[in-house]
């Protein structure tokens, strides 16, 4: 007797894992190039400080915000120093360096949440769940406080679809208030075409150097002083507040911002937080024994500044201190001190620290780079160099890696003095920077110091650090789980599932066994979890147990081209036509009673991973 044998297959896909926060609008921006700056990405300046479970966020204006945009919610500044004149500054211990800040609770800089918009009223963005972290804004009233400046900022981060660099891509410099930060959500494919994200010398902004002619009430063993003193120079910015003067990271032009952020000055070989000390000068009546700046700090500790001209006095600005980043906390790189000056020529500031780039992405296509470089610092005709700005930091998560990405988070280099003269100061080099990655993304990545200037000739460093700062530090195997707040495009955005279910008979006859192939394909842009099938054994027909080896009931086997991410997990049966099932049993007999078969695989289906699944039964 032949008969035509039917079957059905039935898949089920949770698209989400049970922990994801999908409150955001997946891919909302659409599909895109950018090349510059992404018109997508919008800063906001608070105006008051939030505790966590606040489910609003006050700002100067909200306009561009709607319901359903993701933000980034990150604290840029927030730690307490000791700001005693002695090498207790920084982080209050009786030692050298002379740098850091006090662990206490007002160390907050660096923590940052993703959240989403649930409604704009006036100037208000109302949240869709309340704020994890406490976010703290903080202008000093005075300057004897152990406070510095306090500066929370909220972006509204790009939620595209796929998205493709058509040039290179680069957002707004921090300015005190907000920028420094470019974050991105691409729920499919980033695809680099060989171009650029770069965020390097965009962070905390190096210590402005005036050229001074000295005054007296000054010492040559200051660790801080004030800003209005003639004499020593700034030092850098970074999470422990911002000194009076800075030097703008496009134009290098000198910025007094009118006020000290910094407690009892922001002059000195002092490093407050992970920014660079400015040079103390030798001679403060006259201001012309001039030393190097400091090295910012991040992944590594900046490097210390070179010796006062003539006397040769250790009074180069110390390096800025090492950040303790972990994925759901980091910060940008530490500006560089400047050096003292008492010449006219071009002025010795510190450099730029490397700014932050966040990549949330289902899958990095092609060949590219993302680049958070510190500066250098400056090199003046004559009198010190500049400390140089610490390597930024990097977050990239993605489901996948086509292609080749490098990151580079590298240190700046100081400023040479005088080269080809007399000794001065050089500048202390910048510390390397961060970088953190998935385990499913091999990136390469490059986060070494920056090296110290020299003086009279290469490799004369006259009391800076020979070897600069230090390397950064990278983390290739972060659980993005553990960044705070709403989850990735990318964890949100459908799965698809292709199915294709196949026999190697069309009929046959009693006692035939037929072979099932069953072929499953991710065809949509995220990963598919908690995937399990289910089929109904065809009419005429009994299931074949043992059909690949003793205790193999079915064959798995994994795409090589596009492996699936899955194996075979729990394999259970139903005698009642699929509406309960049990646990296959290792005796025999089982197989007879069965109407139907489910198989919950083990793992997270990956976007285009494809697997096949054969089972054998018997024509009665």
């Amino acid at each position: 007797m032949w008969q035509h044998i039917l079957a059905f297959v039935l898949c089920l896909v949770i698209h989400a894992p049970a922990q994801a926060v999908c409150e955001a609008t997946p891919g909302g921006d659409g599909s895109g190039t950018v090349a510059g700056t992404p018109g997508p990405l919008l800063y906001f300046q608070p105006t008051a400080s939030r505790n966590a479970g606040t489910t609003n966020i006050p700002v100067t204006s909200a306009a561009g915000l709607s319901p359903g945009d993701m933000l980034l919610v990150i604290q840029m500044q927030g730690a307490t120093i000791d700001s005693r004149n002695n090498q207790r500054y920084g982080d209050g211990v009786n030692a050298q360096p002379a740098s850091g800040w006090q662990n206490n609770a007002n160390f907050t800089a660096g923590r940052y949440e993703y959240a989403v918009v649930d409604s704009i009223v006036g100037n208000q963005i109302n949240l869709v769940s309340p704020l994890a972290n406490n976010y703290v804004r903080y202008v000093r009233p005075n300057t004897t406080t152990a406070q510095g400046q306090r500066r929370y900022q909220v972006i509204r981060v790009p939620q595209y679809t796929n998205l493709s660099l058509t040039g290179d891509v680069t957002a707004p410099p921090w300015n005190g208030e907000t920028g420094g930060v470019l974050p991105l959500d691409v729920a499919g494919d980033l695809n680099f075409n060989g171009y650029t994200i770069s965020m390097s010398g965009r962070g905390f902004r190096g210590g402005g150097t005036r050229v001074l002619g000295g005054q007296g009430g000054g010492s040559n063993n200051d660790y801080r002083n004030l800003a209005t003193n003639n004499y020593h120079s700034s030092k850098g910015e970074g999470i422990a507040g911002t000194p009076r003067y800075v030097a703008d990271q496009l134009s290098n032009a000198l910025i007094n911002l009118g006020n000290e952020g910094y407690p009892n000055g922001s002059h000195g070989m002092g490093a407050p937080g992970n920014a660079g000390g400015g040079g103390t000068d030798g001679n403060p009546n006259n201001n012309d024994q001039n030393s190097g700046g400091g090295g910012g700090g991040n992944g590594g500790d900046g490097g210390r500044g070179g010796n006062t001209w003539s006397s040769n006095l250790a009074r180069g600005g110390y390096g800025g201190k090492a950040f303790p980043a972990s994925v759901d906390r980091i910060v940008m790189g530490g500006g560089g001190g400047g050096a003292s000056q008492n010449n006219a020529g071009n002025p010795a500031h510190g450099g730029a620290g490397g700014g932050i780039v966040l990549v949330r992405a289902g899958r990095l296509v092609g060949a590219g780079v993302i680049d958070v470089n510190g500066a250098d610092g400056q090199t003046p005709a004559n009198d010190g160099g500049g400390g140089g700005g610490a390597g930024g930091s990097v977050i990239v998560t993605a489901n996948q890696q086509i292609g080749s990405i490098t990151i580079n988070a590298l240190g700046g280099n100081g400023g040479n003095a005088h080269v080809g003269g007399v000794p001065h100061g050089p500048g202390g080099g910048g510390g390397g920077g961060v970088v953190f990655s998935n385990p499913e993304i091999s990136p390469t990545v490059n986060i070494a110091q920056g090296a110290s200037g020299y003086t009279v000739n290469p490799g004369t460093y006259f009391g800076a650090s020979p070897s600069g700062g230090n390397t950064g530090s990278e983390v290739p195997n972060a659980d993005p789980d553990t960044i705070v707040g709403a989850d990735s495009g990318a964890d949100c955005i459908p799965a698809s599932l292709s199915i294709l279910k196949s026999v190697d008979q069309a009929t046959a006859n009693p006692g035939d066994i037929l072979t099932y192939t069953i072929t499953v394909t991710n065809v949509g842009l995220g990963k598919a979890h908690n995937v399990y099938l289910v089929d109904a054994l065809g009419g005429f027909t009994d299931f074949v147990p043992d059909s690949f080896g003793p205790g193999q009931h079915f064959l798995f086997s994994d795409s090589v081209a596009n492996p699936s991410g899955l194996s075979l997990g729990t394999l259970q049966y139903s005698e009642n036509g699929g509406t309960t099932y049990q646990a296959i049993p290792g005796s025999a007999g089982w197989e007879t009673r069965m109407t139907h078969w489910r198989i919950d695989m083990s793992g997270i289906m990956n976007r285009d991973g494809q697997f096949t699944i054969q089972y054998q039964q018997q024509v009665d």
